[in-house]
């Protein structure tokens, strides 16, 4: 959880400055989805979630 809000407070917070409550969901929103499925992370050995959820896929004998 540490390196998410570090990577939220670097990545978005400090890169955009906030006009509003819902301005601020909506982009929070937005930048989640890209977290969860594009962004690189060290505990995937440098590989999106979405392309380690595509190995493991393939790994398990699933092709999509």
């Amino acid at each position: 959880m540490e390196r998410y809000t570090k990577t939220y407070r670097n990545e978005f917070l400090e890169r955009y400055q906030i006009l509003g409550l819902e301005k601020a969901r909506g982009l929070t929103r937005n930048w989640i989805g890209d977290y969860n499925k594009n962004m690189l992370h060290d505990g995937l050995g440098d590989m999106s979630p979405r392309r380690g959820a595509q190995n493991r896929d393939i790994s398990n004998g699933k092709l999509n």
